[in-house]
């Protein structure tokens, strides 16, 4: 099957087979709001300029979450709020929904609601099939390996899973340290705008652990 867009690979790896996320949810929020801006980095349609978003290329791609930021930063005619932390800040408050919106649609992921003692209820995603999972984890787990150069997509999928430390998602028989290193090492592997995202996604997402303890 085709591989599907970053922000897309990136859910379904931050979450197990019951629709769970597998690491805090606003880190894994900001982590998919970093997936989309890189998303349209990586494939030259929004490009960084002094810390400012900048559109390249508005022709849409036919994915509704990442060509609404192309419109909307296109809409804003006097160029204002275009820092990258805006931005960050503002689709993480809805990234998840979102994203688990298209892949609803697209039927990728089914509803399940369950009830507790039959009363209390509680909703969850999960995949409808275990394919398109297991696409998203072969190019990072090729990439470690060194079986496989990867690409563009790959690479930044690799630094945002080292990010958010969810190296163990790829269920790799290698130690954990090693697979986060290399993670890294083969994030770096981008153009400088991707790499500017992926620092300050970073930095915000140590920002929210330090919050936690204060």
């Amino acid at each position: 099957m085709d591989r599907l867009r970053l922000h897309q690979e990136l859910y379904l790896l931050g979450h197990d087979d019951a629709g769970k996320p597998r690491t805090h949810l606003p880190a894994l929020r900001l982590g998919l709001a970093g997936a989309v801006l890189l998303e349209l980095v990586v494939t030259e349609r929004l490009h960084l300029s002094a810390g400012q978003l900048v559109v390249y290329n508005p022709t849409p791609s036919g994915d509704s979450v990442t060509d609404t930021v192309v419109a909307a930063l296109i809409a804003d005619r006097a160029q204002q709020d275009r820092d990258v932390r805006v931005w960050l800040r503002r689709l993480a408050t809805d990234s998840d929904e979102r994203t688990r919106g298209g892949m609803v649609a697209a039927g990728l992921l089914t509803r399940v609601t369950s009830r507790r003692l039959g009363i209390m209820s509680s909703t969850r995603y999960e995949p409808t099939s275990d394919a398109p999972a297991v696409v998203a984890r072969a190019a990072p787990r090729y990439a470690v390996h060194g079986r496989q150069q990867p690409d563009a997509q790959c690479a930044a999928l690799c630094a945002l899973l080292a990010i958010l430390q969810l190296q163990s998602t790829l269920y790799l028989d290698l130690p954990g340290v090693d697979v986060l290193d290399r993670l890294r090492e083969i994030g770096l592997q981008q153009p400088r705008s991707a790499r500017e995202i992926l620092a300050i996604v970073e930095a915000m997402i140590r920002d929210l652990s330090v919050a936690v303890y204060r």
